[in-house]
C-alpha cells in the first residue's frame, strides 16, 4: 500500500508556436484615399523578409516535455532506490531514475494523449502519481517531495553555431512576455541531453493556497528576434473535479 499523497496539481500545455518578439519602428503617413501607400508595401516586405528570417530550430522545431522528481538522500538511504511502474499498458513516455532524482520525460511540445506512470521507493511506498489524459498532467506526490515539471527545445544543428561571430552571450534564452509571473525555483538545465537542448524547469507547487502560474513561456533567438512559446498553465486540482 501506498502512503497518502497529497493534492493533486494539474498542468496544461498549448501547442508551441513561432512568434516574433524583435519590435522595428516603420515610418508612417497619412495617404488620400485612392493614393499609393508605400509605406504599406514596405511594412510588408519587411514582414516578409522577417518570415525568411525563422530559425530552423523554430521551422520544424524537436521539443519535449516531462516531469522530473527528487527526495532526500537520507529518505532513498533508509527506503532503497527508487523505480518506475508504467500503470498505462505499452510505454509512452522514457522514464529514468538516478539516484534520488526519477523523471518523466515525453518526445513532442505536448505531453501525450494518455498514460499513467507511478514512482514507488525500495521498501514499496507509492511516493508519486503521474496520470496523462489528452495531453493535462495530474500530477500527485507523497511529502517531501520536490516536482518539476519542464519543457526542452532542442536546437538544430544549423543554428549551433554563431553566425555574427560573437560568444558574448547565448543565443537562445528562456523568457517571459510581460505580465507573466515565473516561479522563484524555476531553473535552467543546460546539462539535458550532453547540453544539446534547451531546457526550463518550472516547480510544481502543491500547497492548497499556491496560486496558478500561466505563460506563455518563449524560448528566444537573440540573433533573429524570433521566438517559440507556449502557454502552460499549473493550478491545484479542485476537489470536486476530482
Amino acid at each position: 500500500m501506498g502512503e497518502q499523497l497529497g493534492r493533486p496539481v494539474r498542468v496544461r500545455v498549448s501547442s508551441w508556436r513561432p512568434q516574433l518578439v524583435q519590435d522595428v519602428i516603420l515610418p508612417t503617413q497619412p495617404v488620400r484615399v485612392g493614393e499609393d501607400d508605400a509605406i504599406e508595401r514596405l511594412r510588408e516586405q519587411y514582414l516578409s523578409e522577417r518570415q525568411g528570417q525563422i530559425p530552423a530550430s523554430f521551422r520544424n522545431p524537436v521539443l519535449w516535455t516531462g516531469c522530473a522528481m527528487e527526495v532526500s538522500s537520507a529518505d532513498l538511504t533508509a527506503a532503497g532506490q527508487l523505480r518506475w511502474r508504467d500503470a498505462s499498458g505499452p510505454s509512452v513516455g522514457s522514464a529514468t531514475v538516478s539516484g534520488a532524482r526519477a523523471e518523466i520525460a515525453w518526445s513532442g511540445g505536448t505531453p501525450p494523449a494518455h498514460g499513467r506512470y507511478v514512482l514507488w521507493r525500495g521498501d514499496g511506498r507509492e511516493i508519486a502519481d503521474i496520470a496523462v489524459d489528452q495531453g493535462t498532467v495530474v500530477i500527485k506526490v507523497a511529502d517531501q517531495v520536490r516536482c518539476w515539471f519542464w519543457v526542452a527545445v532542442e536546437p538544430a544543428a544549423a543554428d549551433s553555431v554563431d553566425p555574427t561571430g560573437s560568444q558574448a552571450i547565448a543565443r537562445f534564452d528562456w523568457q517571459l512576455l510581460p505580465g507573466a509571473i515565473l516561479p522563484e525555483l524555476s531553473r535552467r538545465n543546460d546539462h539535458w541531453r550532453n547540453g544539446r537542448a534547451q531546457r526550463l524547469d518550472l516547480p510544481v507547487d502543491f500547497r492548497d493556497v499556491a496560486g496558478s502560474y500561466i505563460g506563455p513561456v518563449l524560448l528566444v533567438d537573440r540573433i533573429s528576434g524570433w521566438a517559440i512559446g507556449s502557454n502552460i498553465e499549473q493550478a491545484p486540482v479542485s476537489p470536486l473535479a476530482r
